[in-house]
């Protein structure tokens, strides 16, 4: 698995409520909504990000190299 960290500094709260609808179908908990685990790989939540909130997405392969997309 790889870690994913992301920084979006307008409407935060927004943009997770969105993604948690989007991928609610593919939560690991379906009982406890609060425990926020999803089934899927990064690529789904970089799209939803570009794709739904126009947002620049940065981050490091598995051997470190920067990508910008």
């Amino acid at each position: 698995p790889e870690d994913i960290f992301a920084h979006a500094y307008e409407a935060i709260f927004d943009i997770e409520t969105k993604i948690h609808q989007r991928l609610d179908s593919k939560r690991v908990n379906k009982e406890n909504k609060h425990k926020e685990f999803f089934y899927g790989e990064p690529n789904e939540a970089i799209t939803i990000l570009k794709e739904e909130f126009d947002v620049r997405v940065h981050y490091a392969d598995e051997i470190g190299i920067n990508i910008k997309e």
